[in-house]
């Protein structure tokens, strides 16, 4: 089976990337489908026990933290507009 996308939907989802990384803030809509998006294509192509290690979903299979911004050399800030210090092996919230 070929995993591999089209050359068309392949440059449609790096429009859809491209579109997110210039944007400084998300709407409620957008941070809540990049999460989900992210969450699945971890499970889906990386690595589903990185999830877990990483806390990057709650118990109740809800919003996890996913790192949208550098908030400072020493920071990461989630879509969310949480800021965490950036600790090796983990992320702590401020």
């Amino acid at each position: 089976m070929n995993r591999l996308p089209s050359s068309a939907s392949a440059l449609a989802c790096s429009a859809h990337a491209l579109n997110l990384i210039e944007k400084r803030t998300l709407s409620h809509e957008e941070m809540k489908a990049l999460n989900r998006e992210v969450i699945d294509y971890f499970k889906e192509h990386v690595n589903p026990g990185f999830l877990e290690y990483r806390k990057s979903v709650t118990a109740g299979g809800d919003y996890g933290a996913v790192e949208w911004q550098a908030g400072s050399l020493n920071t990461l800030v989630n879509t969310q507009g949480q800021e965490f210090i950036d600790c090796l092996g983990g992320i702590r919230h401020l």
